[in-house]
């Protein structure tokens, strides 16, 4: 038996096999020398690039193309000048095609091998050929290759069952759902071949078997369409299952879930938080087109020539003994690109997305001058509204912006002031963690004037120290800085933070006319619902659309309503800040529980001993003991 492409494969006169393939790590060894024995002929197969051999290992197509392209090797060797029909340039295996594409071409090769074609194959192997790619109960001889059904059936059943005598290596995702890949000796002979099948497990032949007597075009006919597009189906209901169709941001059916803060109206609560998700134009475009509430760019500052970044900028902290990230670490600097530039981006932007909100992050020196030429500039563009970054804790506190000036809390008011003077759009001030009391610098952008906060922003942080060389990372040259901690690590200091500031301000400004916007680690609807029940108005994403892409808004959504189904909440605002109430002093939690034990122990079941009767209550105190109530 000689090394094929797939492992071991050889055919015979009345049957092909071919055992499940080899690991990814033996593609390449195995592709170098690939032969295949047809009848008495040793025909080769030249070597396959790692990478075609890894796509036809994921599409799970190695067994019906490794038979055909066996068929145009030996047409070639036999001297046939017509053999590039599944040829690439001079590769012989077939180049990646579609499913039906595959069906009719082996209707085709089926068919010449019939009429006495075969490029000098004697008969018995043509026949075996012939049963391989298509038995005569998969696909009736007479039906046109143009016809949809057939061809559907007959891909359906291969992939479900398996070809007679093959083993088809599937995607791993679908190894639940197509348990039997394997058809039985039963079939085989029943096509004219005597051989059997190699198998992966008993069960899945015995399933194989029990399935192989369906009949092409009943139960399994509306499992059609060809082997391309049942896999691009598969995957798309795969990842799509369950998500909220959103249009312009807002989910079709289900409960309400926009919100209207500060005059604005979001079509829903998640919005992309400023950072790289909010880079440029493209990324910021790809947020609207897939659904996000909202979008706040990367903090713009007017002149972007001092800020410079570094490579590597990032670094990531994983679950114990798993690839799940749980921290991110992040020494990047605002927008770097021409301030002009972004202006003009995000013109764009509210030019073709007029509807939905748009926020620009700013950042300057202490420079009054420079605070109002960058709000009145940014304001020009159209822009729904305008958020002060006093929070950004690398780089730029050196230079006394960012979180230098958010820990200054008259620092952070007087600049807020110069900000509120200019601005004609709602104001939102991004305040820092790292501080002792978040609410004091909360209190004093909001006394400024500001309409919201947004909280938190990263957590000064040193990711941690390589064993090895002794460095700190992220490693920039041997050296690092301390950097900005993110990611689901974060939410717990994030949810305390956000409780803290949604108290002062229902306590000190009233619900209305004030808000807050939370951020910390949200990567799930569940966790914007925490957010939401301790009073944030919107829910800020940044580092969970950097693990999980754009199209995580889809999920939140879902969950989210998913949520509110379980509650019977219609809207948003029904369960805004519901938490809230639920927290109080330490002091006070010693006493509830002193008052809880002493209710149990009034309804104790019995007395202790006889000195506990007493004559009023005796009646009350015999019941107390009494089991069968």
């Amino acid at each position: 038996m000689a090394t094929t492409v797939a492992s071991c494969a050889r055919i015979t006169g009345d049957a092909f096999r071919l055992a499940p393939p080899p690991s990814r790590s033996r593609w390449r060894a195995l592709s170098s020398s690939s032969t295949v024995r047809i009848g008495g002929t040793a025909t080769r197969l030249p070597g396959l690039r790692s990478t075609t051999a890894a796509t036809f290992a994921r599409q799970g197509l190695v067994a019906i193309r490794l038979a055909i392209s066996t068929w145009h090797s030996a047409r070639r060797r036999h001297g046939d000048s017509n053999t590039n029909h599944f040829h690439c340039g001079g590769d012989m295996m077939p180049r990646p095609i579609n499913g039906r594409e595959t069906i009719r071409n082996n209707c085709e090769l089926r068919r010449e091998m019939r009429s006495g074609g075969g490029g000098g194959l004697d008969q018995q192997t043509r026949d075996a050929l012939s049963t391989l790619l298509f038995p005569t109960s998969f696909l009736s001889p007479a039906a046109p290759l143009s016809s949809s059904s057939s061809l559907s059936s007959s891909l359906s059943l291969g992939f479900a069952r398996g070809l007679p005598g093959v083993m088809v290596r599937p995607k791993k995702r679908w190894q639940a759902r197509r348990r039997n890949m394997i058809m039985t000796s039963e079939h085989v002979k029943h096509s004219g071949g005597g051989g059997g099948c190699s198998s992966s497990s008993s069960s899945s032949s015995s399933k194989g078997s029990g399935e192989s007597k369906a009949a092409p075009g009943s139960s399994r006919k509306e499992e059609g369409g060809d082997a391309s597009s049942r896999r691009r189906s598969s995957s798309s209901s795969s990842s799509s299952r369950g998500k909220v169709q959103l249009v312009n941001g807002k989910p079709q059916g289900g409960p309400d879930l926009s919100v209207e803060v500060n005059g604005l109206k979001f079509p829903n609560p998640f919005v992309i938080a400023s950072g790289p998700p909010g880079t440029n134009y493209t990324v910021m475009k790809k947020a609207f087109d897939e659904g996000w509430g909202g979008v706040i760019c990367k903090t713009l500052s007017l002149d972007s020539t001092k800020v410079v970044n570094v490579t590597p900028r990032y670094a990531r902290m994983k679950a114990e003994g798993s690839r799940e990230v749980i921290g991110w670490e992040n020494i990047e600097l605002i927008s770097d690109r021409p301030f002009e530039v972004m202006l003009s981006e995000l013109k764009r932007l509210k030019e073709e997305y007029p509807d939905r909100i748009l926020i620009a992050s700013i950042m300057e020196e202490a420079d009054r001058g420079a605070w109002e030429e960058i709000v009145e500039r940014v304001q020009g563009t159209g822009v729904d509204g305008i958020e002060i970054n006093f929070s950004c804790p690398h780089g730029l506190p050196e230079r006394r912006m960012g979180m230098a000036m958010g820990q200054d809390c008259k620092a952070l008011e007087e600049v807020c002031k110069w900000v509120n003077a200019k601005a004609t759009v709602p104001v939102w001030a991004k305040v820092t963690p790292n501080v002792t009391d978040i609410t004091k610098p909360s209190r004093a952008a909001l006394l400024a004037g500001c309409e919201g906060i947004s909280a938190i922003n990263t957590i000064t942080s040193v990711m941690g120290i390589n064993l090895q060389t002794l460095r700190p990372e992220p490693c920039v040259e041997g050296y690092s800085t301390p950097g900005g901690y993110s990611s689901k690590a974060i939410r717990p200091i994030a949810l305390a933070k956000v409780m803290a500031i949604a108290n002062m301000v229902d306590q000190e400004f009233g619900r209305e006319g004030r808000s807050v916007s939370g951020i910390g680690g949200v990567e799930t609807g569940g966790h914007a619902a925490e957010f939401i029940l301790l009073g944030a108005h919107t829910v800020q994403v940044c580092t969970g659309v950097m693990v999980h892409g754009y199209s995580l808004v889809h999920s939140l959504c879902e969950d989210l309503q998913s949520f509110m189904r379980s509650h019977g909440f219609e809207r948003v605002s029904q369960f805004r800040g519901h938490s809230l109430q639920y927290f109080t002093s330490h002091s006070d939690l010693v006493q509830r529980q002193k008052n809880a034990l002493a209710k149990r122990r009034e309804r104790r079941i019995g007395l202790a001993n006889d000195d506990d009767w007493t004559g009023d209550g005796f009646v009350k105190e015999s019941e107390t003991m009494v089991s069968n109530t």
